[in-house]
């Protein structure tokens, strides 16, 4: 937020202010289109192949199924120790700031 400098008050944002750059869009139209991809793939993977005949031939196109839980349950405790790690780093820090 911007100060105003006749009273103190924050100024309310501008139009330009809230407006997304044009790298900020493209970045965010890749990162949605990545997600949206791997999300059809996962769905398809874990949720229509067991539908599907062992014998059909796109089941060449996705790994066992057991893979389907594991790499889930892998990047969840992966990404848990991380995030455990850096509250543990920060609060460290903080207290021996006091």
């Amino acid at each position: 937020m911007v100060s105003d400098s006749r009273d103190g008050r924050e100024a309310q944002p501008t139009q330009t202010d809230l407006q997304a750059s044009a790298s900020d869009q493209l970045v965010g139209g890749i990162l949605l289109a990545i997600s949206v991809i791997v999300f059809t793939y996962y769905t398809t993977w874990a949720l229509l192949l067991p539908l599907l005949d062992e014998s059909n031939s796109i089941h060449a196109y996705f790994p066992d199924r057991i893979w389907a839980v594991r790499i889930p349950v892998i990047l969840l405790v992966v990404g848990g120790s991380m995030i455990t790690g850096f509250v543990a780093v920060v609060l460290n820090k903080s207290k021996k700031k006091k």
